[in-house]
Protein backbone atom coordinates (compact mmCIF):
# COMPACT_ATOMS: atom_id res chain seq x y z
CA UNK A 1 0.00 0.00 0.00
CA UNK A 2 0.90 3.45 -0.56
CA UNK A 3 1.11 6.35 1.49
CA UNK A 4 0.22 9.84 0.38
CA UNK A 5 2.65 12.12 2.35
CA UNK A 6 2.02 16.11 3.81
CA UNK A 7 3.11 18.72 0.60
CA UNK A 8 5.82 20.58 2.23
CA UNK A 9 5.02 24.40 1.74
CA UNK A 10 7.18 25.02 -0.58
CA UNK A 11 4.91 22.85 -2.94
CA UNK A 12 2.16 25.03 -2.27
CA UNK A 13 4.09 27.95 -2.96
CA UNK A 14 5.04 26.25 -6.23
CA UNK A 15 1.47 25.31 -7.13
CA UNK A 16 -0.67 28.40 -6.51
CA UNK A 17 2.79 30.64 -7.26
CA UNK A 18 2.73 32.47 -4.18
CA UNK A 19 5.71 34.46 -3.00
CA UNK A 20 5.50 36.32 0.33
CA UNK A 21 9.24 37.79 -0.25
CA UNK A 22 7.59 39.06 -3.99
CA UNK A 23 4.26 39.95 -2.63
CA UNK A 24 6.19 41.87 0.00
CA UNK A 25 7.18 45.24 -2.29
CA UNK A 26 4.19 44.84 -3.89
CA UNK A 27 2.11 45.75 -0.27
CA UNK A 28 5.06 48.62 0.28
CA UNK A 29 3.73 50.45 -3.17
CA UNK A 30 0.69 50.01 -2.23
CA UNK A 31 1.10 51.99 0.71
CA UNK A 32 2.83 54.75 -0.86
CA UNK A 33 0.62 55.07 -3.57
CA UNK A 34 -1.83 55.99 -0.58
CA UNK A 35 0.25 58.33 0.90
CA UNK A 36 1.40 60.09 -1.96
CA UNK A 37 -2.50 60.38 -3.18
CA UNK A 38 -3.45 61.62 0.49
CA UNK A 39 -0.55 64.28 -0.31
CA UNK A 40 -1.35 65.39 -3.18
CA UNK A 41 -5.58 65.45 -1.77
CA UNK A 42 -3.97 67.76 0.81
CA UNK A 43 -1.77 69.92 -1.31
CA UNK A 44 -5.42 70.30 -3.88
CA UNK A 45 -7.45 71.39 -0.89
CA UNK A 46 -5.03 74.18 0.40
CA UNK A 47 -4.57 75.25 -2.56
CA UNK A 48 -8.14 75.65 -3.28
CA UNK A 49 -8.52 77.02 0.49
CA UNK A 50 -5.49 79.80 -0.39
CA UNK A 51 -7.34 80.60 -3.58
CA UNK A 52 -10.90 81.16 -1.85
CA UNK A 53 -9.00 83.10 0.45
CA UNK A 54 -7.08 84.88 -1.71
CA UNK A 55 -10.60 85.78 -4.08
CA UNK A 56 -11.47 87.03 -0.38
CA UNK A 57 -9.42 89.25 0.27
CA UNK A 58 -9.69 90.80 -3.27
CA UNK A 59 -13.55 91.40 -2.98
CA UNK A 60 -12.88 93.00 0.40
CA UNK A 61 -9.95 95.25 -0.91
CA UNK A 62 -12.09 96.26 -3.63
CA UNK A 63 -15.22 97.38 -1.62
CA UNK A 64 -12.26 98.71 1.01
CA UNK A 65 -10.98 101.37 -2.05
CA UNK A 66 -14.42 101.69 -3.83
CA UNK A 67 -15.91 103.19 -0.22
CA UNK A 68 -12.91 105.43 0.44
CA UNK A 69 -12.99 106.78 -3.35
CA UNK A 70 -16.37 107.32 -2.48
CA UNK A 71 -15.84 108.98 0.44
CA UNK A 72 -13.04 111.52 -0.96
CA UNK A 73 -15.28 112.32 -4.19
CA UNK A 74 -17.81 113.69 -1.45
CA UNK A 75 -15.16 115.33 0.51
CA UNK A 76 -14.27 117.13 -2.82
CA UNK A 77 -18.19 117.66 -3.80
CA UNK A 78 -18.64 119.61 -0.46
CA UNK A 79 -15.60 121.90 -1.01
CA UNK A 80 -16.72 122.63 -4.54
CA UNK A 81 -19.83 123.77 -3.05
CA UNK A 82 -17.74 126.06 -0.66
CA UNK A 83 -16.02 127.49 -3.45
CA UNK A 84 -19.22 128.13 -5.50
CA UNK A 85 -20.94 129.54 -2.49
CA UNK A 86 -18.54 132.15 -2.17
CA UNK A 87 -17.89 132.33 -5.74
CA UNK A 88 -14.73 131.34 -6.91
CA UNK A 89 -15.29 129.15 -9.69
CA UNK A 90 -11.42 128.41 -10.29
CA UNK A 91 -11.47 126.39 -7.04
CA UNK A 92 -14.36 124.84 -7.79
CA UNK A 93 -13.57 123.61 -10.72
CA UNK A 94 -9.87 121.98 -9.63
CA UNK A 95 -12.42 120.21 -6.67
CA UNK A 96 -15.20 119.15 -8.97
CA UNK A 97 -12.18 117.64 -11.38
CA UNK A 98 -11.23 115.66 -8.64
CA UNK A 99 -14.61 114.40 -7.88
CA UNK A 100 -14.98 113.63 -11.72
CA UNK A 101 -11.84 111.41 -11.66
CA UNK A 102 -13.33 109.27 -9.16
CA UNK A 103 -16.96 108.74 -10.00
CA UNK A 104 -17.55 110.25 -13.57
CA UNK A 105 -21.08 109.61 -13.86
CA UNK A 106 -22.45 110.08 -10.00
CA UNK A 107 -25.27 112.37 -9.66
CA UNK A 108 -24.06 114.00 -7.31
CA UNK A 109 -20.75 115.21 -9.64
CA UNK A 110 -23.60 115.82 -12.54
CA UNK A 111 -25.44 118.11 -10.38
CA UNK A 112 -22.65 120.23 -8.76
CA UNK A 113 -21.17 120.75 -12.14
CA UNK A 114 -24.37 122.00 -13.06
CA UNK A 115 -23.87 124.82 -10.30
CA UNK A 116 -20.45 125.70 -11.64
CA UNK A 117 -21.95 126.75 -15.20
CA UNK A 118 -24.73 128.85 -13.48
CA UNK A 119 -21.87 130.70 -12.02
CA UNK A 120 -20.05 131.05 -15.09
CA UNK A 121 -23.45 132.31 -16.67
CA UNK A 122 -23.73 129.56 -18.87
CA UNK A 123 -27.24 128.44 -18.60
CA UNK A 124 -27.58 126.06 -21.18
CA UNK A 125 -24.93 123.46 -19.83
CA UNK A 126 -26.65 123.95 -16.51
CA UNK A 127 -29.18 122.83 -17.46
CA UNK A 128 -28.34 119.70 -19.27
CA UNK A 129 -26.03 119.13 -15.94
CA UNK A 130 -29.43 118.89 -14.39
CA UNK A 131 -30.94 116.96 -16.60
CA UNK A 132 -28.16 114.33 -16.70
CA UNK A 133 -28.22 114.16 -12.53
CA UNK A 134 -31.78 113.35 -13.06
CA UNK A 135 -31.52 110.94 -15.43
CA UNK A 136 -29.02 108.94 -13.25
CA UNK A 137 -30.93 109.46 -10.40
CA UNK A 138 -34.51 110.45 -11.00
CA UNK A 139 -35.28 111.52 -7.35
CA UNK A 140 -31.69 113.72 -7.18
CA UNK A 141 -33.81 116.70 -4.97
CA UNK A 142 -31.25 119.32 -5.47
CA UNK A 143 -31.11 118.74 -9.20
CA UNK A 144 -34.88 118.77 -9.54
CA UNK A 145 -35.27 122.18 -7.69
CA UNK A 146 -32.49 123.87 -9.40
CA UNK A 147 -33.98 122.71 -12.81
CA UNK A 148 -37.32 123.70 -11.79
CA UNK A 149 -35.67 127.25 -11.13
CA UNK A 150 -34.55 127.55 -14.08
CA UNK A 151 -37.67 126.59 -16.07
CA UNK A 152 -38.59 129.82 -13.94
CA UNK A 153 -35.99 132.03 -15.34
CA UNK A 154 -36.52 131.01 -18.59
CA UNK A 155 -40.19 131.85 -18.59
CA UNK A 156 -41.66 128.23 -18.72
CA UNK A 157 -43.76 129.06 -15.84
CA UNK A 158 -46.00 125.42 -16.50
CA UNK A 159 -42.86 123.73 -16.45
CA UNK A 160 -41.46 124.94 -13.56
CA UNK A 161 -44.49 124.37 -11.58
CA UNK A 162 -44.98 120.97 -12.48
CA UNK A 163 -40.98 120.54 -11.27
CA UNK A 164 -41.29 122.20 -7.83
CA UNK A 165 -45.01 120.54 -7.06
CA UNK A 166 -43.01 117.31 -7.69
CA UNK A 167 -40.00 118.18 -5.36
CA UNK A 168 -42.25 119.02 -2.47
CA UNK A 169 -44.08 115.99 -2.96
CA UNK A 170 -41.32 113.72 -2.62
CA UNK A 171 -39.73 116.26 0.17
CA UNK A 172 -42.18 117.81 2.41
CA UNK A 173 -39.92 119.51 4.83
CA UNK A 174 -37.57 120.95 1.77
CA UNK A 175 -38.65 124.70 3.40
CA UNK A 176 -36.03 126.14 0.30
CA UNK A 177 -38.22 124.27 -2.70
CA UNK A 178 -42.08 125.45 -0.62
CA UNK A 179 -40.73 129.01 -1.15
CA UNK A 180 -39.64 128.57 -4.89
CA UNK A 181 -43.06 126.74 -5.64
CA UNK A 182 -44.53 129.94 -4.06
CA UNK A 183 -42.62 132.00 -6.47
CA UNK A 184 -43.60 130.68 -9.49
CA UNK A 185 -47.25 130.67 -8.38
CA UNK A 186 -47.30 134.24 -7.51
CA UNK A 187 -45.48 134.86 -11.05
CA UNK A 188 -48.63 132.77 -12.17
CA UNK A 189 -51.35 134.60 -10.39
CA UNK A 190 -52.11 132.15 -8.34
CA UNK A 191 -51.71 134.39 -4.62
CA UNK A 192 -53.91 132.36 -2.10
CA UNK A 193 -52.25 128.90 -3.14
CA UNK A 194 -48.53 130.92 -3.49
CA UNK A 195 -49.56 132.52 0.20
CA UNK A 196 -50.13 129.04 1.63
CA UNK A 197 -46.37 127.69 0.38
CA UNK A 198 -44.97 130.79 1.69
CA UNK A 199 -46.55 130.28 5.12
CA UNK A 200 -45.13 126.27 5.19
CA UNK A 201 -41.97 127.56 3.99
CA UNK A 202 -41.39 130.09 6.98
CA UNK A 203 -43.06 127.34 9.64
CA UNK A 204 -40.32 124.66 8.10
CA UNK A 205 -37.35 126.97 7.99
CA UNK A 206 -37.26 127.77 11.62
CA UNK A 207 -36.78 123.83 12.55
CA UNK A 208 -34.68 123.16 9.47
CA UNK A 209 -30.86 122.19 9.51
CA UNK A 210 -28.68 124.81 8.13
CA UNK A 211 -26.57 121.97 6.48
CA UNK A 212 -28.85 118.70 5.39
CA UNK A 213 -27.60 115.67 7.45
CA UNK A 214 -27.59 113.55 4.59
CA UNK A 215 -25.04 116.12 2.62
CA UNK A 216 -22.09 115.17 5.90
CA UNK A 217 -19.79 112.60 4.77
CA UNK A 218 -20.14 109.54 6.87
CA UNK A 219 -17.24 106.70 7.32
CA UNK A 220 -17.72 103.48 9.54
CA UNK A 221 -14.90 101.32 9.75
CA UNK A 222 -16.07 97.39 11.11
Amino acid sequence: CSVDLPKSPSTKTEKFGFNKKAALPETLSIREADDLESIATSTQYETTVSDAASGMYSVVAGFESSGAAALLCKLWLITAECFIEIGDSTQASGCLLEAHSKFPLSPDVLYMRGRLSELLGNNQQSRINYESALAVQPEHKSAAQRLGMMYFDEGELCLAEKTLRRCVQKDTTNHTAWNDLGTVLESCGQYNEAASCYVISLQLESTSPIIQYTSLPRFFKI
